[in-house]
């Protein structure tokens, strides 16, 4: 009898810690793409066209994964990260990547994987929507953690792990936030206080900062005057703002609450928003992307002036207002009551009168019984589970237009692909470049029905 061979796994070549290669592609999560010992391996801080000495660091279900030790050969388009924190921090993935190449590779991913997933291919690729500023985030979620130390900190997650690093700085919140961050830490700091709060909240209206300590213990009223005269300080118009799990309170308030507005002025709007509501953290491409999105449904359409549209996912009406200017009417869709009741006031305040909204789960799979009449356009602005259990909704409607707002290209590549069964064909596509530095990726898509 013939025995046959079978190598066991010890016979197998090991891995050596580091070895020298060649990186040849990018992935969709911002990794180079290198090959050895016949095995995909993704690369940390690697880009296209470099030689770099990698330190393998797992082995994952089909492929390795690595890190950047050294540059060896370096790409054309690497640049110098500018925050004094990238080496840690994974906040930012892609400063060391110049700033029209991110834009390149995030539209070269999004297209490839378009044809290879779902084998589509938009009739015209839109210029991708940008902006040259680096302090773009009007917004801010600071944890406070441990790092690796064991030490309790402010800052964000450490790269590819769950610890905290401490933060001195951020060099792409808006300079208001950033300063204001100066001073909250100073003051956690100092008054011993970081054992008290477990994450802070910034953001900036560009008229005044809400400021969110969500805190497991209380923390005593003579440490929040200390943290008060400090932002009075800096000369802009800041609220502090006490959370403990679901309640949310103003500090000193002897008024009613102040008013935060999304600022949208090529438009003429201003919305009405809470801390505590989603609302973009870069509002420059906000507004860029709620003007193309507006545009893109319109030109879809036969009769926008006398035509019905659905906002789907509508939030504070992000969308649904500016809509209501260009189309018969509209209808928003939000899961959350409170949230439509802000969109309600803000067509209100914005004098219109074609705009109604309607608190809906739209992951719900039932048939929805708010739904009357016929609507020519949808827009869907789904989170990043995306919008698979309303695809049976636009089947049923088939309206002449329909724009996809994405913040996950997974997700949009999905239901793209079921949009194309029930007869759409994706005519536009373009990238809005929300989150510079990073490799995540936001698009807008635009379906028409096949004729």
């Amino acid at each position: 009898m013939v025995k046959l061979f079978t190598p066991s796994r010890t016979s197998r070549p090991s891995l050596p810690k580091k070895a020298e290669l060649t990186i040849d592609g990018m992935s969709s999560e911002g990794r180079g793409i290198a090959h050895h010992q016949r095995q995909t391996v993704f690369v940390e801080g690697a880009l296209p066209g470099e030689r770099c000495l990698v330190r393998f660091t797992g082995k994952e279900k089909g492929h390795l994964t690595g890190e950047t030790v050294s540059v060896v050969s370096p790409a054309s388009y690497r640049r110098e990260p500018f925050c004094r924190h990238y080496e840690e921090c994974g906040g930012c993935d892609w400063q060391h990547l110049d700033r029209q190449q991110q834009l390149q590779f995030k539209q070269d991913n999004l297209l490839q994987s378009l044809k290879k997933h779902a084998g589509i291919e938009p009739r015209v690729t839109l210029d991708p929507l940008t902006d040259q500023s680096s302090r773009y985030r009007n917004r801010a979620k600071f944890s406070v953690w441990f790092d690796k130390n064991k030490q309790r900190v402010i800052g964000f997650r450490e790269k590819s792990s769950k610890n905290i690093v401490g933060i001195q700085t951020c060099s792409v919140l808006n300079q208001r936030i950033d300063d204001a961050f100066q001073v909250i830490k100073q003051w956690a700091e100092s008054q011993s206080v970081l054992s008290r709060i477990d994450q802070i909240d910034i953001t900036d209206d560009n008229s005044r900062l809400a400021l969110i300590l969500s805190y497991s213990k209380s923390i005593n009223d003579q440490d929040l005057q200390v943290l008060t005269e400090g932002l009075e300080s800096l000369g802009f118009e800041t609220d502090v703002w006490l959370k403990n799990r679901s309640q949310m309170s103003l500090y000193q308030s002897s008024q009613t609450s102040p008013e935060y507005t999304v600022k949208m002025p090529n438009l003429g709007l201003e919305l009405l928003f809470s801390p505590s509501d989603f609302i973009q953290a870069n509002q420059g491409m906000n507004e860029a992307m709620v003007s193309q999105a507006v545009e893109l449904l319109c030109a879809g359409m036969k009769n926008p002036d006398t035509a019905n549209v659905l906002d789907l996912f509508c939030g504070i009406g992000n969308f649904s207002i500016a809509l209501a200017q260009k189309v018969g009417s509209v209808v928003g869709v939000e899961l959350h009551e409170e949230m439509v009741a802000k969109a309600e006031v803000n067509a209100q305040r914005a004098g219109t009168d074609n705009a109604s909204f309607v608190a809906a789960d739209l992951h719900a799979a039932e048939s929805p019984t708010w739904l009357k009449g016929q609507f020519q356009g949808v827009l869907l602005d789904p989170p990043r589970a995306g919008a698979k259990n309303t695809m049976a909704l636009i089947e049923k409607l088939q309206p002449e237009s329909l724009v996809y707002v994405s913040c996950n290209p997974a997700t949009l590549i999905r239901d793209a692909k079921a949009l194309q069964q029930f007869g759409y064909q994706l005519d536009s596509l373009g990238l809005i470049d929300m989150f510079a530095y990073t490799h995540h990726s936001e698009a807008v898509a635009s379906f028409v029905r096949k004729k």
